[in-house]
């Protein structure tokens, strides 16, 4: 299975099966690496030379029965390679789900219509990766290795399996909020979490009707504790895609959705520095926004009032900002200015890369008002395509390749 890999010798949470494939324990042994020690130089090369390897691994396995799942997406469920996971596995929001050689495949489709169309499920998709990102150097809480595969015009996200059991392991957050069972079960994990959750200002809130708890992170975030066979307690975190706080829709009315705050995220290096500490569930049911006691209405109001507020902010200050920053930018030095990137470190999302081509235009700028025309025609152009690859796929029905090529 690639240097440095064995198939897992303890029982698999399923039994192995030629649809979930030969049991491989990505998590454990990404946390077996994590734990090498670094004292020295020496031990450093080692103990990252192993973890880059697993993960190299990983990648590779993850794109290759990767490709195969999406190739797959409309044939028959009887002749399909790898077989979805049965409804009982599969949340509301991620997709259908598939399981093979340690690995947890979530589909990014809008199957349920909540996003609004596949483009914008994938976003969420990244949303998952972009968020655990945030969670990697705490050491306390263990992260799955992820990647995301986009094939075909689709995007899946991998993740290693991790031994959560649901209801039974879960210790903060909710396994299925829709009951609204949430949980703050373990002081432990309690801690580690705000403590994350400070460190990316994000404001405590109260979530649940019928079991009220004060989270600090959305309620659909989920951290496990696991007892490992030698007693000791062990946390998981599962379900980032909601960690960041959403943004006013009314910012973006020329394309409404109908869950914006599962798409529309703020980027988490705005959220750091914005003065007040922001709110992941605002915009949601979570909040309770109708419930019985006028005070939850209100602290759901509050919530709600300081997303527009933040967004407001973001719009009418941070964009006019940065576009002050690009115009003032010597000429030698705008060949070589890496754009998106520092749009992103500012906090500004590429959605508003319309917003800030209006101001660099209001400055008289042709060489910015150009080069932001061009990134949003590329960004245009990616999408159409992979709308277009998407509706070959569902046309054709076969995993071939010619005919995808064709129509690029």
């Amino acid at each position: 299975m690639g240097q440095g890999l064995t198939a897992s010798t303890s029982p698999p949470a399923t039994a192995p099966s030629p649809q979930i494939g030969v049991p491989f324990d990505w998590s454990g042994e990404y946390l077996r690496r994590r734990s090498l020690p670094e004292a020295n130089e020496e031990q450093r090369f080692v103990k990252y030379q192993q973890l880059s390897s697993l993960y190299q691994n990983f990648l590779h396995f993850a794109v290759t029965y990767g490709k195969i799942i999406i190739s797959e997406r409309y044939i028959e469920k009887k002749y399909k390679t790898i077989k979805p996971l049965a409804d009982s596995h599969s949340g509301v929001a991620g997709g259908e789900k598939y399981q093979y050689l340690g690995i947890f495949f979530k589909f990014a489709c809008d199957n349920r219509g909540l996003h609004g169309d596949d483009h914008y499920a994938a976003k969420v998709g990244g949303h998952e990766l972009k968020s655990a990102m945030r969670f990697a150097n705490i050491r306390e809480l263990n992260v799955p290795l992820m990647a995301l595969i986009d094939y075909r015009g689709f995007r899946l996200v991998a993740m290693s399996w991790v031994p959560a059991q649901g209801e039974r392991s879960i210790a903060y957050g909710s396994c299925d909020p829709r009951k609204s069972v949430v949980h703050r079960d373990d002081a432990d994990l309690a801690r580690i979490i705000e403590g994350a959750a400070r460190a990316m200002h994000l404001k405590p809130h109260v979530c649940g009707s019928a079991r009220k708890q004060v989270l600090a992170m959305p309620v659909d975030f989920e951290a496990h504790r696991v007892l490992d066979s030698q007693g000791h307690k062990h946390f998981y975190g599962l379900d980032f895609a909601r960690v960041f706080p959403p943004a006013c829709d009314t910012a973006t009315p020329f394309d409404p959705l109908p869950n914006t705050y599962l798409v529309r995220l703020l980027r988490p290096e705005f959220v750091r520095v914005y003065p007040k500490p922001l709110c992941s569930d605002a915009f949601s049911k979570f909040t309770c926004p109708n419930h019985k006691d006028r005070v939850r209405r209100e602290m759901a109001e509050e919530h709600d009032n300081e997303i527009d507020e933040a967004t407001e902010f973001l719009t009418g200050e941070v964009v006019p900002r940065f576009a002050e920053r690009l115009v003032k930018l010597p000429p030698e030095k705008r060949a070589s200015f890496p754009l998106i990137m520092l749009l992103h470190e500012a906090g500004i999302n590429c959605r508003y890369l319309g917003l800030l081509c209006g101001h660099v235009a209001n400055r008289k700028d042709a060489y910015w008002s150009t080069v932001l025309l061009i990134e949003m025609v590329a960004r245009v152009i990616k999408t159409d395509l992979r709308t277009l690859l998407r509706r070959k796929i569902h046309e054709l029905r076969h995993p071939g390749e010619c005919a995808y090529r064709d129509a690029v």
